[in-house]
Parts: C-alpha cells; structure tokens; sequence
C-alpha cells in the first residue's frame, strides 16, 4: 500500500500485511501534517476530504509504524489530539514569518530602549505591551495549536529581540 501526505507530497510504502484493519491517524516525519490511514478500505477516499465521512478516528497503532526504509516511517507513536488541525508546512512558514517579523518590528522601533532593557535583563518587563499585543496578532492570523504558535513566537523573541539571552517567556 502506497499512501501519500496531502500536506507535503512525502510517500510510505506499507506491507498490507502489517496495517492493522481500521483506520489510523498518523503524523508525516516530515512535515508533522497528520493524516488518515485505512487500513479497512486502501481506495476509500480520504475523510479529510469528504466531510461526510469525517468520523473521529481511532487512536494510531504501532503496527502501522513500518513501512519500507526506503520511503521513510510516519509516525504513529505520538498520539494526536483530535481538536488539534493539520499544521502544513506552508503554515508553519508563515506563522514563523510573522513571529519574526513582529519580533523584528519590536526592535527597529526599539532599539535604544531594547539595548538598555537587555542590559539590565528586564526585556519582558519593558516590553510586556508590545509582546502581548504580538501574540494577540500571532493567535489570530495562525491556524497552527496554541503551544505549537506561542514555541515559534518564544523563539523569534530569544532569536530577535534579546539576541539569544535566554528570556523567561
């Protein structure tokens, strides 16, 4: 059984042997996308798809967990909540631009009172304001899971805005 990541285009090939009969969500290695699996039906149209079909699926299986070594493995161990959305590639690029670029802004309008703050290592607490109405922006234009969004955000503020001091965010 061939199945392929909607998400990115990444291929697994699976001993049908070796998938359990039902139907199983499993995460893409290499875009964290995660996808239905049918293990009951391989020609059956995906119930990402067709929203007739969209049921809750039931919890991954290790079984599933060997596909090929050449075509890589999803992976079926890390559970996958069911209120959490496919996060694509295309949008973990585009929350990471907007982190960056609002941590950035912070900073060119900043930079004197950036400096000062940094040195006396009270970066949070000079710009609580900025760094909330940021995030404010970041939760409402990213799709992607609330820690998934804020551990991009965190990295931009460590990354830009306090040139990698560690901040306690």
């Amino acid at each position: 059984m061939i199945v392929t990541c909607r998400a990115c285009g990444a291929r697994y090939e699976f001993d049908d042997g070796r998938v359990p009969a039902r139907v199983l969500r499993v995460r893409c290695p290499v875009c964290r996308a995660v996808f239905r699996l049918d293990g009951v039906d391989p020609e059956s149209p995906d119930p990402d798809l067709d929203p007739e079909l969209s049921a809750p699926a039931p919890e991954p299986a290790a079984a599933a967990s060997e596909p090929s070594p050449a075509t890589g493995s999803p992976d079926v161990s890390e559970p996958v909540s069911g209120d959490e959305p496919a996060a694509g590639p295309r949008e973990l690029a585009r929350t990471r631009l907007l982190a960056r670029a609002l941590a950035s802004d912070i900073l060119h309008y900043h930079r004197a009172r950036r400096d000062e703050a940094l040195g006396a290592d009270r970066i949070l607490a000079e710009f609580t304001p900025e760094i909330a109405a940021s995030w404010k922006l970041i939760r409402a234009r990213s799709s992607l899971p609330r820690d998934r969004a804020a551990g991009i955000f965190r990295e931009a503020l460590h990354e830009i805005l306090a040139s990698g001091a560690p901040l306690n965010v």
